[in-house]
Order: structure tokens, then C-alpha cells, then sequence
């Protein structure tokens, strides 16, 4: 394979199917994003980091050329002048030569590339949430198809050792005894094990959207979705990272809490815990969560993130150092362009006073701030699911100060962003979002606008 063709093909994909619907061109942009630590490991020496970002600004350049009605743009009203100042700061930023330019020009699309995404899950219609759903129950199937087979018959089968693949080929901590003989932890067709379950736990909430919300999804759609989920708790243990399993535990356990729970929905929840239980508890490999019992060792680990050297970055570069400063997924063939030694933090927060100084810090918290103050409507049908959503994006917050690549991490960050903006969509309030539409388009009533859809999408529009 070679990245000099992949590149183009992502990028025409995305931007010929946006022209014709944006949804399935999002869709297919996940499906890029998915296999993106797979082709990349195989292309990295031919611009192989780049597959995904060709795909994302192709799906950009569809929605400049053939943009949504303005019934639908509409609902992204609050959250536009955000993702304008959240862009321009940055982009500022890289105006002042502090690094390389090429440096300058990786950290900025690090920053900013899937920052749009917010606006987009604003956009999100019931047909939007169906395809999603669906696409991600298929790919998270795949995944763990892919992620048995490294399980099996070992990581180095399918991923050869180079630069790309050198955080997947340094993760042997999998299993009892001495380094010989424990194991790699299992990427699947991501760039490490960590973005793998991360992935798998943000589509959690998207899959039991479409379950709890929809009365009629075809005869296909409730057990594909199961078999997604299914898929993507079982990823999360397989693949070995330890807070994945606290946060999928705190979303199941939210989600059960939160009312307006049918049996079926209990049913299907016991099914996956049943069958996951039976996995793990076979197999040692799946238990590296347990290690979590360890409270020195959580407790040094939160306290060498969270203070030490973000202080010390705080006062040494309260300005910041420039885009790229922080390690924003800069190529190895770009690392001799560094000014000064890489500062390795753990922290996304203090990345964030390296590349953007304490201005774009101060401006993130005050989009969080801003994001938190935001009320969820008890009555609406999607409830559950964007309460879900909800507590995904808070976890997320959260823990950013003992870890990095919130912004970068392929296809988490761009989903995650997404999730952002659909919490507060107009999709399943009821008569206000429903006069937009109306208003926008012909006057019709509500039997005539959904007579010629498909039944799951019926039920959609009627939950």
C-alpha cells in the first residue's frame, strides 16, 4: 500500500459522496478513521499520517460546496462563535514563528482539524443518528474480528515494527510473571491499544441511542446494534488500557439510573455483561484493569500528571512555544525540526499552555464552562442517549489532565467532538425542532414527511 494514492482516494471519497448526502460522507469518514492506524503503520514512509486528514477535509470541502438547508445549520446556533474563537486563536498562534513552519503546520491541524465537528453534531437528524449508529455496530464487529486475530496469533502478524507502530510494539505489559512472557495489548486496526477502547466507549452511548429510542429498527437493526455492543465492551477488555473499563462501568451504570428503561433494554445489557464476564474471566490477558486495585500506584500516577510539570509549564511558558511544541502527533520525519527537546507530558491541559499559551487554556475552560451550563431536556425522547453522551464528554474533561491526545487521537477525537455538538441538537425536541424544519421547507404534517421512509426510520421520527 502505498500513502501517495491512499491519500487522494480518501480525500475524492469523502468529498463525492458529501456532495450527494453529507450523512453517508461523515459515515465513510469514520470508516477512513477506523482503519487509519492500520494503513498508516503500513504507509509510513509515503504520508501514510495523513489518510484520515485527507478524508476529514474532503468530507470539509462536500459541506463548503453543497452545504445543509439552513433548517439544518440552524441548530448550531450557540455553538458557532465558539468553534470560531476555539479555531482563530490557534491559527493566530501559528502566525508567530516560534517553530519550524512544517512544525508550526502539523501542530495547527492538531488543534484545530476536528474542532468543526462540534458544529456537524448539531446537525445530527434522526437519519444521521440511524447511519452512525449502524456504521459503527459494522466497524465495531470488524474490529474485534481483527483484534481476535492479533489476540491469537500476535500483534506482529498483521503490523510490522517501525515508527508508527513503535507505542503498540512498547506496550508489553499484558499478563502475570516477567517481561518474556507477557503480552502486547491489542490495537486491533488503530494506532495503539489506548485509541482502540477509547473509540469503542464513545460509540457505547451512540449504539444504545438507536436501541432505547427508536421503536422500529427493521428486523436487522436491534441485533446489529447488540452485536455492536457487544463488540465494543468485549474491545474495550481485549484490548488491555485500564480507564476505558472505568468509564464503559460509569456510562452502563448511568445509563441504568437513569430511568425510562425498558426490560429489553435490561436484557440486552445483562446478555453483554454476561457474555463479556465469560471472556474475561477465561483469560488473564483481558483482567489488566484489575491493576486499578493498585492506589499508590493510581494516585503517583494522577499526581506526576496533574501538578508537577504542568506547573512548571505554566511558569516557563505562559506564552506557550509554539504549535507542535507539545508533540501533537509530529511525524518522526519532522522531529530534527524541533526547537528544543520535546517537553513529554502527560497532561492534554498542560499540551494546551505549551502549543496555545494560557490564552487558548483559558478559552478552552470557558467553552467547558459554557458546554456544562447547557440544560438537557428530561422530556425529550433522546434523553438517555445524550445524557449518556453527556457523561462520556464530562469523563472526558476530567481525565485530560492525566493523558494526552484528546485532539489527535483517530477516530475518538473527530467523534468525540461530534458528540459535543449533538448533545445540544435540535434532534427529538419535539415541536420546536419540527417547526424549523416546517418553516424551512413545505408545510406538511408530520404523517406526510415520514410516509415514504423506511420503518426504523419512522420509529425515529415518532420516538
Amino acid at each position: 500500500m502505498n500513502g501517495y494514492f491512499l491519500c487522494p482516494i480518501a480525500f475524492f471519497s469523502c468529498l463525492g459522496l458529501g456532495i450527494s448526502n453529507w450523512r453517508y460522507s461523515l459515515c465513510l469518514m469514520m470508516v477512513w478513521g477506523y482503519v487509519f492506524g492500520y494503513l498508516k503503520a503500513h504507509c509510513v514512509y509515503t504520508y501514510g499520517q495523513f489518510i484520515f486528514d485527507s478524508a476529514t477535509l474532503g468530507f470539509y470541502l462536500a459541506l463548503i460546496l453543497k452545504p445543509p438547508s439552513r433548517s439544518v445549520t440552524l441548530t448550531a446556533g450557540k455553538l458557532k462563535p465558539w468553534v470560531v474563537v476555539l479555531i482563530f486563536w490557534p491559527v493566530f498562534m501559528a502566525l508567530i514563528p516560534l517553530q519550524h513552519y512544517m512544525i508550526q503546520l502539523v501542530g495547527l491541524r492538531g488543534n484545530i482539524m476536528w474542532v468543526p465537528m462540534i458544529i456537524i453534531g448539531a446537525w445530527l437528524d434522526a437519519k444521521a443518528l440511524v447511519l452512525l449508529a449502524t456504521t459503527f455496530a459494522v466497524l465495531n464487529v470488524s474490529a474485534l474480528g481483527m483484534a481476535f486475530a492479533e489476540f491469537t496469533w500476535g500483534v506482529e502478524q498483521f503490523l510490522p515494527e517501525n515508527e508508527a507502530t513503535d507505542i503498540v510494539f512498547k506496550s508489553r505489559d499484558v499478563g502475570a510473571g516477567v517481561l518474556e512472557n507477557s503480552y502486547l495489548r491489542i490495537p486491533s486496526f488503530f494506532t495503539s491499544a489506548h485509541s482502540y477502547a477509547g473509540t469503542m466507549v464513545i460509540t457505547v452511548p451512540w449504539l444504545l441511542g438507536c436501541l432505547t429510542t427508536s421503536r422500529e429498527v427493521g428486523w436487522l437493526g436491534k441485533p446489529l446494534y447488540m452485536a455492536g455492543l457487544a463488540a465494543a465492551v468485549l474491545g474495550v477488555f481485549i484490548a488491555g488500557p485500564r480507564s476505558p473499563v472505568v468509564v464503559l462501568g460509569l456510562l452502563v451504570f448511568l445509563r441504568l439510573v437513569s430511568g425510562r428503561i425498558s426490560w429489553s433494554l435490561v436484557l440486552t445489557i445483562a446478555f453483554v455483561g454476561y457474555l463479556t464476564a465469560f471472556f474475561v474471566l477465561q483469560e488473564e490477558r483481558m483482567q489488566r484493569f484489575l491493576s486499578l486495585q493498585e492506589t499508590e500506584f493510581v494516585i503517583e500516577r494522577i499526581q506526576g500528571s496533574a501538578s508537577v510539570k504542568f506547573f512548571e509549564i505554566v511558569a516557563d511558558y505562559p506564552m506557550g512555544r509554539g504549535m507542535g511544541a507539545g508533540g501533537t502527533n509530529i511525524p518522526f520525519w519532522l522531529l530534527q525540526y524541533m526547537n528544543g527537546a520535546n517537553m513529554l507530558i502527560e497532561n492534554e491541559y498542560g499540551r494546551l499552555v505549551l502549543e496555545q499559551g494560557l490564552v487558548g487554556l483559558f478559552l478552552w475552560l470557558a467553552f467547558i464552562f459554557f458546554w456544562f451550563q447547557q440544560p438537557l431536556d428530561k422530556k425529550e425522547s433522546l434523553f438517555p442517549a445524550k445524557a449518556l453522551l453527556w457523561a462520556n464528554c464530562l469523563v472526558w474533561f476530567s481525565t485530560m489532565f492525566i493523558g494526552v491526545g484528546a485532539f489527535i487521537s483517530v477516530p475518538a477525537a473527530a467523534l468525540q467532538f461530534l458528540s459535543l455538538g449533538f448533545v445540544f441538537s435540535g434532534l427529538g425536541l419535539g415541536t420546536r425542532f419540527s417547526g424549523i424544519r416546517n418553516d424551512c421547507t413545505e408545510k406538511s404534517s408530520p404523517h406526510k414527511t415520514t410516509k415514504n421512509l423506511p420503518a426504523y426510520q419512522r420509529g425515529l421520527a415518532r420516538a
